[in-house]
């Protein structure tokens, strides 16, 4: 298990979908929009956006917009270039 410590920017409701090739149903979710910061090797700081999406009750994160939050990730990878995550949920307490 990973903690992925961010900004929350935003919380997104996505309708269910139908893919228009195979009629395949794509369920609605919710997605977090984060965005986190890593320091590159020449000392500047890059900012990063990332979508998270994810299933239940998105009630828990609505008071945490624009605060810093640690969420609990799993990891996987596909093959060597692309990692997934499946979130676990909030670690301990949001930072102010």
């Amino acid at each position: 298990m990973l903690i992925l410590q961010c900004t929350l920017l935003n919380i997104i409701d996505k309708p269910e979908t139908v893919n228009r090739q195979t009629g395949e149903v794509i369920p609605a979710k919710k997605v977090l929009q984060v965005q986190d910061q890593t320091r590159q090797k020449d000392g500047q700081i890059k900012f990063m956006q990332h979508d998270l999406s994810f299933t239940g009750n998105a009630d828990i994160f609505k008071g945490l917009v624009g605060k810093e939050v640690h969420i609990n990730v799993s990891a996987y990878s596909k093959d060597q270039f692309n990692v997934g995550y499946t979130m676990l949920g909030l670690h301990g307490k949001q930072t102010d």
